[in-house]
């Protein structure tokens, strides 16, 4: 979440350069928005995880699937101009990027035409594993979540040093440096 926020400031920032827009509010705000876009679908993953109380793999579903961005991105095209469009599709997809590595569940890169998912560097019990790519079909999610689940993720990701909290703390600290400077 700190590396989508950092990142849609940073974004909204350096786009603003090249499309010649103003660094407004409603302009940073905007790219903080679309870089936590994708991860809307966790509002109903955490109803279905209170209302079940089961710990559930539902997270990562078609909010995720990058295809699904490029219509969403003409359409804001043809509606507010190719600033919000840029911005969008570039915020969009780098947390998409992002999703693709470290933790959680992957990207499912290439559906509708497979529901096959992509993850770069899985983790395993809070550590970042040494297997270069993990890749599953919708069949299989049940096994990989079994064995790579870590239901103490947020603790074990943001609250203990590793790799990863330093790498979001760093990208959001830095975004908020480089906007308070504008």
């Amino acid at each position: 979440m700190f590396l989508d926020i950092g990142a849609g400031i940073l974004i909204s920032i350096i786009s603003a350069h090249y499309l010649h827009v103003e660094v407004s509010l409603l302009w940073v705000i905007s790219g903080i928005i679309f870089a936590l876009l994708p991860d809307i679908d966790m509002i109903a993953y955490g109803l279905k995880k209170i209302v079940t109380k089961q710990d559930v793999n539902d997270h990562r579903s078609f909010t995720h699937y990058p295809i699904i961005y490029l219509p969403i991105s003409f359409i804001l095209y043809m509606y507010s101009g190719m600033q919000y469009s840029v911005i969008f599709f570039l915020c969009v997809y780098f947390h998409l990027i992002h999703d693709t590595f470290w933790l959680g569940w992957g990207i499912a890169w290439s559906w509708p035409f497979s529901d096959r998912k992509y993850k770069f560097f899985p983790d395993k019990d809070g550590a970042i594993t040494s297997k270069t790519l993990l890749t599953w079909t919708k069949d299989e999610e049940s096994l990989i979540f079994k064995k790579y689940h870590n239901p103490t993720w947020v603790r074990d990701f943001y609250f203990r040093p590793n790799i990863v909290a330093y790498t979001e703390y760093s990208v959001f600290i830095i975004a908020i440096i480089v906007l308070l400077s504008l």
